[in-house]
């Protein structure tokens, strides 16, 4: 039979107060006592050595300890009479009560390295890591601006947008006072309206056709601080959409070309074998920043001149730097005047953007298309030397190049394979 009568007494109830702090209850144990769980629960008695049992008909001294906080008071009490000429022990029951009311303690404060000061000559001398970080600055903001334009153009004064294969972005100038609330965005497959307070900032039809499902496309509010000729002058050489870009970049091409083969033939002349075939297909990067670096170290066989040098190394390398700086980045040992930095200043704009993302809708499954402007009638950019773009020929072109150049050597190992005979 099973006993079902301790169910009888269960008691079912539900703590509403969980915010309610419950305070700790702290019990010393003496040497020979001991904690014991069973089935009637917890229970503190005394460590007796083995032999002296309890006398007959005396249970043992065990002290039940319960949960309940009605006995919290009496606990209290009992625990300061105890605690009373003990330094220790007081410390102890303060430091279990005080925790309850302790929450996580703050951070400490960074250590801040003062600076050496510098007297005579050295307060004179540049400081290189000032230096190197200025220039790292210099680079993270550039590099944060070509992300605006990328692929894109700037519309002067109105809004500024970029693209990739799949996606694109525009940012839309606002007053440095606009709220979220005052701004209103209607996007559909063909066209937008975009309005703050009622007055239409963008308005008019895509250039090609974009996802209108609410969740393939967002829009936000961001602050900016940027120089709209700055980045009109950065969009035309990131893009090569200056003719005379376009024009500069298919004579480097073709200088590094001549470079190229004038060093292998030198290779050749000096008794190098097949240093034209395994150089021939090799490709220069192309870098729309304007400067190229490419190392390439080969290993060239050569005439042997004696015993201990049997082959030569050599080092090509390949540099291209823009004739013409970028407007706001300086050069090796060029330094800005006071005036030129305060004219910068007053030609930069902080002020408030309406950032949207909008998805490209394919005409053509499995395909994309470079858009030319946002809205028509707005300026155009030329999408054929776009970098997103050519970077894609290119890597087309040098995979073409290497399947051709694998197949002949596929033919030439067949053409040298003995033929057997097969009877059948």
């Amino acid at each position: 039979m099973v006993d079902y009568s301790k169910w009888d007494h269960l008691e079912v109830s539900s703590d509403e107060d969980s915010s309610r702090i419950r305070q700790p209850r702290v019990r010393r144990l003496e040497d020979k006592q001991k904690v014991t769980i069973g089935p009637s629960g917890l229970s503190i008695g005394d460590d007796e050595p083995p032999g002296s049992a309890a006398p007959s008909g005396e249970p043992p001294k065990v002290e039940e300890i319960s949960d309940e906080e009605d006995n919290v008071d009496e606990f209290d009490e009992d625990m300061a009479c105890a605690c009373e000429g003990n330094s220790q022990a007081d410390d102890d029951y303060e430091d279990a009560h005080e925790w309850p009311r302790c929450g996580f303690l703050p951070p400490a404060p960074p250590q801040v390295r003062k600076r050496p000061q510098l007297s005579g000559e050295d307060r004179h001398q540049p400081n290189s890591q000032e230096g190197n970080a200025l220039s790292s600055s210099q680079t993270k903001r550039r590099d944060d601006e070509i992300l605006l334009i990328q692929n894109g153009g700037v519309v002067q004064g109105r809004y500024l947008w970029s693209q990739t294969k799949h996606e694109v972005n525009i940012d839309i100038r606002l007053p440095p006072e606009a709220r979220g609330k005052d701004v209103k965005v209607a996007i559909k497959e063909n066209s937008c309206t975009c309005t703050y307070k009622g007055q239409v900032v963008l308005k008019g039809d895509f250039c090609h056709k974009v996802e209108d499902d609410e969740d393939m496309w967002l829009w936000e509010l961001v602050e900016r601080k940027i120089n709209w000729k700055r980045l009109a002058h950065l969009a035309e050489a990131y893009n090569y959409q200056s003719s005379e870009k376009r024009e500069k970049r298919g004579r480097s091409e073709k200088g590094q070309k001549d470079r190229k083969e004038e060093s292998l033939e030198r290779l050749d002349d000096e008794g190098g074998s097949g240093i034209s075939d395994r150089l021939a297909s090799a490709k220069v990067p192309d870098n729309p920043s304007g400067q190229i670096e490419a190392n390439m170290v080969v290993e060239a066989q050569g005439k042997k001149k004696n015993e201990d040098s049997s082959y030569t190394l050599l080092d090509i390398t390949m540099m291209k730097t823009d004739e013409k700086k970028e407007p706001g980045m300086t050069g090796s040992g060029e330094q800005k005047t006071d005036e030129e930095k305060e004219e910068k200043e007053k030609e930069e704009e902080k002020t408030m953007f309406l950032e949207i993302n909008l998805r490209k809708k394919p005409e053509v499954a499995n395909t994309f298309v470079w858009w030319n402007c946002i809205v028509k009638g707005d300026p155009c950019i030329d999408v054929e030397n776009l970098p997103g773009r050519v970077g894609r020929e290119q890597t087309t072109k040098n995979f073409k190049e290497a399947w051709e150049q694998a197949h002949k050597m596929f033919l030439e190992k067949i053409k040298s394979e003995v033929e057997e005979l097969i009877e059948v």
